[in-house]
């Protein structure tokens, strides 16, 4: 008797085991066209540029940046000035590669800035995120 409910048990558990690696090869397979796919439209993304950014017309980029500082309740403005310069070094780039897609206009100019979130310091570390507005201009 416990021989037979032995086998059927191990009968049981094998059948299992296969019902469950038969679904495996479709995931992959799946997940192979899913792949396939997406490489194939990023790929044709990267080919050319689907945004021409306007002349004379507003657009926004968000940078984050952080420094160490010497003591977080007493920023000197020194560390204030790295901070801002390092803010609208990043703006000043990311508004550079936005209008290169538009030869014509191809010169950004930084207009207004907005603090998105308070400024935060903890640990030494002093952190800021601004929206900067810039417009792409001709040289």
């Amino acid at each position: 008797m416990k021989k037979i409910k032995l086998t059927l048990v191990i009968v049981f558990l094998l059948s299992i085991t296969i019902g469950c690696d038969d679904n495996k090869p479709k995931e992959e397979k799946d997940n192979k066209k899913i792949e396939k796919e997406l490489g194939e439209a990023i790929n044709e993304g990267l080919k050319k540029p689907k945004f021409i950014p306007q002349c004379n017309t507003k657009y926004t980029t968000n940078v984050y940046h952080r420094i160490l500082v010497k003591d977080c309740g007493n920023i000197t403005k020194e560390e204030a000035k790295e901070m801002s310069d390092g803010l609208i070094a990043k703006a000043k780039e990311s508004a550079k590669r936005i209008c290169e897609l538009n030869p014509e206009c191809n010169t950004p100019e930084l207009v207004t800035y907005e603090i998105i979130k308070p400024p935060t310091c903890k640990d030494r570390l002093l952190e800021a995120d601004v929206k900067f507005t810039f417009i792409c201009k001709k040289e």
